[in-house]
């Protein structure tokens, strides 16, 4: 039923020394959905996407076609096409199964037949909201909450939103007269806890900045969708973690999609489950933590989402993205581990297509949350993400490094790492090990461009650095370029010793397009036909495609742009 989030997947198995098939092949899926247009974050088509997992929201009823076509170095290998069926909601939700709730008694635009319910209290959603129920608000009224609403545990589904007509939708789709829900109080709008295909869509929340949240849950939270949904203030805005009674109750298919959350105190979003997906959202300015925390991501998706915006007044650590995992002990059968086991680690992960804005130390941050903690990490894909020092800074956050990963078989590619405006300590990606984990093994640093335009005389500059623990790792076709740095710079720092690295190169005249632009979200690192020593100097290596998804032919060329 619309909206419908479908989370998608192929070439799962787990890398070993000989075999990387979720890295080493290309995944092209067309999702048949030509006029859901383009992500607001991004700038990219909604309708296709690239790599082993993604996900798609179908907002319209029909029936679509998707194509998924796999290829390596030889051309097309393998594709496959096979159908899904979106039913309209209106005929789902049918006559009484909708109830309009209006504060003003205007119910222009509520679907025929549907009960119309007029209250300044939200509480009665409760009455509403049984399985195939649709509660819908009225667009312009607003409504004050003081206390928490007890709405059924269902699998649904159930469908909260709005009508009446929408003005003035942003670049995400929110619209300027979405219902508004104001906060206060220890409270929360939604408790997800044992919820199944509920829908909580194009309402906007507003809170002061405290410890209220719009949706938490602890168990058994499954295919649930929070869409086009807008939230001013709050402390974690939007979270849930697990807390499992038996095998069963486990997260899974839980979607975020193309909201608008800012300006929080804490973690703005905390969220994590089996097949997550975080999609083409604006997350942005966190007083005390990281901006998304993503606690568990077996099979996730991490994409075309703007992140950024820590104000640092707890100190440092604080980053746009916090991808870490489960601790080894709690993964495992339910009869293992008691409450808090999970299924799986976060394995099988994509981080794709991302604006990451300034925070600090690090912009970004896959691994274990502190030294103590054993939390593996493998299969995970970073590619096509824009890293900007500059972009969005709050007080004193000041990037030091663009990237730090810990893990085994990570591939890191296609990405713009950009530290104007950050700190003096510099270094575009750090394979390192963080503590007690897994050395890393099996990771793969491909074709990015890593750019800092800053005047340093005396601290030393980095592109890459793998870490001394480090067996099996390889660094090729990277373009690197700290033109105004007079100190000292390196291209490759290998601590191991034994990194494979070539085809690199490390540059005072980049012949970038516009790598200065004051503007950081409006640089652009596409090289020109003056590039004579990043084009055609790349090595052969399974990156098939570049950071605006164009293929790449012929001999590689350096960096994120195939020319």
């Amino acid at each position: 039923m619309a909206p419908l989030s479908v989370h998608f997947s192929a070439g799962l198995n787990a890398s070993t020394p000989t075999s990387r098939s979720f890295h080493d092949y290309e995944y092209a899926w067309t999702f048949g959905d030509p006029g859901s247009g383009i992500w607001g974050t991004s700038k990219k088509s909604k309708n296709t996407e690239k790599g082993p997992l993604t996900a798609h929201v179908y907002e319209t009823p029909g029936t679509y076609t998707v194509t998924l076509t796999v290829r390596d170095s030889s051309g097309v290998i393998d594709s496959d096409s096979f159908t899904i069926t979106v039913q309209d909601p209106n005929t789902v939700f049918s006559g009484t199964n909708t109830t309009c709730i209006s504060a003003s008694t205007n119910f222009t635009g509520c679907p025929a037949g549907a009960l119309q319910v007029t209250s300044s209290n939200l509480s009665v959603l409760a009455n509403y909201t049984a399985a195939g129920k649709r509660v819908l608000l009225e667009r312009g009224s607003t409504w004050t909450m003081t206390s928490n609403i007890a709405f059924p545990n269902n699998a649904g589904p159930v469908h909260i939103g709005a009508f009446g007509t929408c003005a003035s939708p942003d670049e995400l789709g929110i619209c300027s007269n979405a219902p508004q829900v104001n906060m206060s109080g220890d409270i929360v709008f939604l408790d997800l806890g044992e919820k199944q295909d509920w829908r909580l869509a194009d309402i906007k929340f507003v809170a002061p900045k405290g410890i209220t949240s719009v949706t938490n849950g602890y168990n058994d939270i499954k295919r649930n969708l929070i869409f086009r949904i807008s939230t001013v203030g709050f402390g974690t805005p939007v979270w849930w973690t697990n807390w499992r009674s038996n095998d069963q109750d486990y997260h899974s298919e839980n979607a975020l999609v193309s909201s608008r959350i800012v300006d929080a105190s804490e973690m703005i979003v905390y969220v994590g489950c089996e097949k997550l997906v975080v999609s083409g959202n604006i997350i942005q300015n966190s007083d005390n933590t990281h901006v998304l925390r993503v606690w568990h991501g077996y099979m996730g998706v991490v994409s075309h989402n703007i992140l950024s915006g820590t104000s640092l007044l707890s100190g440092t650590g604080r980053q746009a993205l916090k991808f870490h995992g489960p601790q080894e002990s709690q993964i495992g059968t339910f009869a293992q581990t008691s409450n808090g086991g999970l299924r799986s680690g976060s394995r099988f992960a994509v981080v794709a297509n991302n604006i990451f804005g300034s925070s600090g130390p690090w912009l970004v941050g896959i691994g274990p949350q502190d030294s103590s903690h054993v939390e593996n990490m493998s299969d995970i894909i970073i590619e096509k993400n824009k890293m900007l020092a500059e972009y969005g800074r709050q007080s004193s956050a000041l990037v030091q490094v663009g990237l730090m990963f810990q893990g085994r078989y990570i591939t890191v590619r296609n990405n713009i790492l950009d530290g104007t405006g950050g700190s003096l300590y510099y270094t575009g990606i750090y394979s390192a090990r963080r503590g007690i984990e897994w050395t890393p093994l099996g990771n793969r640093i491909y074709n990015n461009t890593i750019y800092n335009r800053m005047v340093n005389n005396s601290s030393e500059w980095v592109g890459i650095q793998v870490d001394s623990t480090a067996a099996d790792t390889t660094v090729r076709n990277n373009y690197v370029s700290f033109p105004n740095a007079t100190g000292t710079k390196t291209l490759v720092r290998d601590l191991s010793s034994n990194a494979v690295h070539s085809n690199n190169i490390l540059t005072n005249t980049p012949y970038f397009t516009d790598p200065n632009n004051s503007n950081p979200l409006l640089r652009n690192f596409q090289v020109t036909s003056s590039a004579t020593e990043s084009i055609n100097k790349g090595f052969d290596v399974p990156v098939f495609s570049d950071f605006n998804d164009v293929l790449r032919t012929g001999i590689n060329d350096l960096g994120a742009f195939a020319y």
